[in-house]
């Protein structure tokens, strides 16, 4: 929507620039409606959490599902937040236009001192005219945003690539690269939205987690393998770890049968390991995510 020309009240507004309002990347201060700081509340993200009783037994059996890092699974959110607008009338009326045209819209919703976004349905409430005089008019509205997902999602994605080479013996049948903390940043588990590893020369790729004795988890592991006789040759395989699917040459491929697909884990716990097998094989690797956090 084009801008409505602001009179001298609306270009003098005292706006903080670390609490614009931005939606979907359009910051709503260009549209004649700023954030009421004070207003601005996260709701909290409840635990689902289950409990079972039985005859004989103190308390009760917690039969609670968590994520691989042993935290239960988190309910919505509702972020809430007051806006208000000061102009003549038309421009008001504007203001008021733009903003319902965002109601029931499902959308990003940010502010810059938090250096990240949420995702919800947005919700306009009744509007009230706070004050009126001198051919000015401020309007005031209370808004509502309701997250399923509860999580707020980094700015900006992050970008991993590193090579996987064998070395120059004959006998040189293995290519590894360990991905050690603080790689993945963040404080809770994610999916990459790409992850790539572009085969040159190999019989067998491996996407698995180091456990603490410095050996692969059984429940954290994909891996794709041919014959003896046949290799993956110039080729991308992408892996889709939230779908449970790879692709590669036009098509799916199948996954070992004690293949697990697993969301990547931030901090200290990530130590990810990323193996391409075969004589002298040799792969490249282009990793994508974008961090999330819970507070």
């Amino acid at each position: 929507m084009k801008r409505v020309c602001p009179p001298i009240a609306r270009t003098l507004m005292p706006v903080e620039r670390d609490f614009v309002l931005t939606v979907d990347g359009d910051p709503i201060d260009e549209h004649g409606l700023w954030l009421e700081r004070s207003s601005l509340e996260i709701g909290e993200a409840s635990p689902s959490l289950s409990h079972t009783t039985a005859p004989g037994f103190n308390g009760s059996y917690d039969t609670t599902l968590r994520d691989t890092l042993g935290r239960a699974y988190l309910g919505s959110r509702t972020i809430s937040f007051t806006l208000f607008t000061v102009g003549a009338l038309d421009e008001i009326r504007e203001s008021k236009r733009y903003l319902g045209g965002l109601h029931g819209r499902s959308l990003k919703v940010s502010w810059r001192v938090q250096k990240g976004w949420f995702r919800g349905t947005l919700a306009v409430g009744a509007w009230k005219d706070v004050w009126e005089g001198s051919g000015l008019t401020i309007a005031s509205v209370k808004c509502s945003v309701y997250c399923d997902d509860p999580f707020m999602y980094a700015d900006n994605k992050e970008s991993v690539g590193f090579r996987l080479t064998a070395g120059g013996g004959a006998s040189d049948l293995y290519a590894n690269y360990e991905v050690k903390a603080p790689l993945f940043y963040g404080n809770r588990e994610f999916y990459p939205s790409r992850l790539d590893v572009a085969v040159d020369t190999a019989q067998r790729v491996s996407i698995y987690y180091m456990g603490a004795d410095g050996l692969p988890e059984e429940q954290a592991v994909v891996e794709l393998s041919t014959t003896s006789a046949a290799y993956y040759t110039g080729v991308t395989l992408s892996f889709d770890m939230l779908n449970h699917t790879v692709k590669g040459s036009g098509g799916f491929l199948a996954p070992t049968l004690n293949s697990v697909f697993f969301p990547l884990r931030p901090g200290d716990t990530s130590r990810l390991l990323i193996s391409v097998e075969g004589p002298k094989p040799r792969a490249t690797c282009i990793m994508e995510y974008t961090p999330r956090w819970m507070f």
